[in-house]
């Protein structure tokens, strides 16, 4: 409330958080931190909450300076503005309404718990991430998604690699001075009508380069170019990589997620292959989001 003698001799004008100004969003995505991201989402519908509440209104809402001038976007200053600058406000907004208040706590709080919980929820539906072979991943901090997957993804190629990577036999057809299979006779024909003393030969052979070794590849090589993932998994992931030197990438969107068969001989790659299905679904609908506003 202002007095009316002050209100006669200045002109006023509203001014609102700064959440989805230009400057805002492109200091937001310097940072490309996905909890940072969705701390601000949910600071957005706080924002409206605050708005519309009869005994508070626009002029109470969180400013974005709170969230402004960090040099590094750690979980720690995250929590410190949230717990030392957002609560306390909160606590005096809603001195009254102490289910309100804890459920805006519980929210904001949750924020830091998503990464973990999402470990959580692939440990439930994946049994092999309880073993001991993963008990650093799941201790460790992730400020991102995509270092959790990254991390997993790396941590199950290994395993795979010391149980040897999957092979199936392919066949192939190639121009040969010996036999090797069966002869391909029109083929052979051919090259001795252009006097050319090869035999075209169909044959098969055992090999790594299979659908499962390829979208493992594929999802690794994604990872490799995506910026959120830091540098310390991607190298564990490039080392990976020197054991798929004989095995093809694929296009993403070729890859028939639906019609992939797991037997015996390639269960162990159920969860690998699950993981490179749930990177490629985020990876386009990331893309989509882009696409609208800039996925």
């Amino acid at each position: 409330m202002i007095d009316y003698a002050l209100r006669r001799r200045f002109s006023f004008f509203d001014m609102e958080s700064g959440f989805d100004s230009e400057g805002f969003i492109n200091y937001q995505n310097s940072f490309a931190n996905e909890t940072f991201n969705t701390l601000i989402e949910r600071i957005k519908e706080l924002n409206k909450e605050i708005a519309q509440d009869k005994s508070l209104g626009k002029g109470f809402c969180i400013g974005h300076s709170y969230f402004c001038n960090a040099n590094d976007c750690t979980e720690e200053w995250m929590k410190d503005v949230v717990d030392f600058d957002i609560l306390p406000m909160l606590s005096e907004y809603w001195f009254d309404e102490s289910s309100k208040l804890q459920r805006w706590e519980n929210i904001l709080h949750g924020v830091f718990q998503f990464i973990k919980n999402i470990y959580y929820m692939l440990s439930y539906a994946f049994q092999t991430l309880n073993q001991e072979n993963y008990e650093d991943v799941a201790v460790e901090s992730f400020d991102e998604m995509y270092d959790l997957l990254a991390a997993i993804l790396a941590r199950g190629i290994g395993i795979q690699l010391k149980q040897g990577l999957y092979r199936e036999y392919i066949n192939r057809q190639e121009e040969l001075t010996v036999m090797r299979g069966k002869i391909n006779m029109p083929e052979t024909i051919k090259n001795r009508l252009v006097r050319k003393q090869l035999l075209t030969c169909d044959y098969d052979e055992l090999s790594e380069n299979n659908l499962f070794n390829q979208i493992i590849k594929t999802t690794v090589m994604m990872l490799l170019r995506n910026a959120k993932v830091k540098a310390e998994y991607k190298d564990d992931l490039k080392k990976k990589m020197l054991f798929f030197s004989d095995v093809d990438t694929l296009e993403p969107t070729s890859i028939r997620w639906s019609s992939i068969r797991f037997q015996r001989n390639n269960q162990t790659y159920r969860m690998l292959i699950s993981l490179s299905a749930k990177l490629y679904r985020r990876q386009v609908l990331t893309m989509t989001a882009k696409w609208k506003f800039i996925s």
